[in-house]
């Protein structure tokens, strides 16, 4: 794999170029998009960032990366048929279905993939769902290629793939949204802004290590914090009644699924 093409120069699109360009500098990586000077402050600059469709056809790629938002995919699809070759296709784009992108694309090599927000830091938690036909050396190389922003993993069910997207490609969200209001209410009891952010940053980050270098469950790390009658049990009573995070954890995971079923119905 020497040469990728990113459709699509948003923030995931242009998290998973740089990340890609860090790890494989030799790799020949153009972003396309039709504002040139906003993609060119979201990629490295050792990124080629073009908005002729003229300049692509020019080249040939190995892999092509589809990023666009779902609705432009229609139009980013004549974009695709027009390149030389049939590369390898991976698309990112949520709730677009393998029918679909191998119908508009009119070509099999096809892969539909979710990664995350951490591909910004090379922490992706990314899953990928192949078209029946693919050949077993274009499964590896799609592998290979979303390993480099992170863990993957397959998925044998296209189905399952709307629920990954609410916990993993949603999940980012949800953990900022509990590090800003976790941050709120330190400053409301009197921290400085400055400080309490600090607080939040850290312990996060600790904790998510915590996780990610040690086999122990969630539950495990949370019981052997929470002394009786200590500090965190008194905090966790809150969180943990069953109206409260139990129960949004839930109820924002369903919603997240049910929008990622809609989107293809949108297009």
């Amino acid at each position: 794999m020497k040469s990728l093409l990113i459709l699509g120069c948003g923030r995931m699109g242009s998290a998973i170029a740089t990340a890609i360009k860090s790890r494989v500098p030799d790799m020949d990586v153009v972003g396309f998009g039709r504002d040139v000077e906003r993609a060119s402050q979201t990629l490295s600059e050792d990124i080629c960032i073009t908005s002729s469709i003229i300049d692509l056809q020019t080249r040939e790629f190995d892999v092509v990366l589809l990023a666009v938002k779902p609705t432009q995919f229609a139009e980013v699809a004549t974009v695709c048929r027009s390149l030389r070759g049939k590369p390898l296709i991976i698309s990112v784009m949520a709730g677009i279905p393998l029918k679909t992108l191998t119908s508009l694309l009119q070509h099999p090599r096809v892969v539909r993939a979710m990664p995350n927000l951490g591909a910004l830091a090379g922490e992706s938690m990314t899953v990928g769902i192949a078209t029946l036909t693919l050949c077993a050396e274009d499964k590896t190389a799609a592998e290979n290629f979303l390993r480099l922003v992170g863990r993957f993993q397959w998925l044998t069910d296209e189905s399952e793939i709307d629920l990954v997207t609410a916990i993993a490609g949603s999940g980012p969200g949800f953990f900022f949204s509990f590090a800003q209001h976790l941050i709120s209410g330190a400053i409301d009891e009197g921290l400085e802004p400055a400080f309490a952010e600090l607080l939040v940053r850290q312990t996060l980050r600790g904790a998510a290590m915590l996780l990610s270098l040690d086999e122990h469950s969630p539950r495990h790390w949370k019981e052997s914090v929470a002394s009786p009658k200590g500090t965190t049990e008194a905090g966790l009573k809150v969180l943990e009644a069953p109206n409260a995070l139990p129960r949004l954890c839930r109820v924002a995971i369903i919603a997240a699924r049910k929008r990622s079923q809609t989107i293809a119905r949108e297009i």
